[in-house]
């Protein structure tokens, strides 16, 4: 999945659709065990003393926290990390304002040329693959499933 635009989701994870926040779906690869992903497994004081001894680390998380005398936390990681993602938004992007916006102006010709191309060339290709019927018709069943006809029994026996 792609962080950009992450904080429009409405899940996060196709395996259970009730982690509905960043901050829920963070622990799963920084924890699981099954996929790894990270690789921490129990490695949560471990990940707090790395980030706690990290450059200006510490600084840095006792402003975001403030009053708060653990900082550095894996639940303050992880609310950290969340709202950085949330920042990762693409609006507002030159083909956003020519396709949303119908601002012509947005785009340069050379990339309308190219996107118009692209739009055109994925249309027909679509086309043909609708269109093609495959080998043995009947949507390639080859005359399975039918009464009588090439390639299959009759129901009465006969051949």
């Amino acid at each position: 999945m792609s962080l950009t635009n992450v904080a429009y989701n409405p899940a996060y994870t196709w395996a259970d659709p009730e982690v509905r926040s960043l901050e829920s779906q963070m622990r799963q690869p920084l924890f699981n065990e099954h996929p790894i992903e990270m690789g921490l497994g129990n490695g949560e004081a471990i990940a707090v003393r790395v980030i706690a001894q990290g450059s200006g680390y510490a600084q840095q998380f006792a402003a975001a926290f403030p009053g708060d005398p653990a900082a550095v936390s894996v639940d303050h990681i992880i609310k950290a990390i969340a709202a950085f993602e949330r920042t990762l938004i693409s609006g507002r992007s030159a083909f956003d304002r020519y396709v949303f916006d119908d601002d012509r102006a947005a785009m340069p010709e050379p990339a309308r040329r190219a996107l118009t191309d692209r739009f055109q060339r994925a249309s027909r290709s679509i086309t043909e693959a609708v269109s093609t019927e495959p080998a043995g018709g009947a949507g390639g069943m080859g005359g399975a499933g039918r009464s009588g006809g090439a390639g299959g029994p009759r129901r009465d026996g006969a051949r």
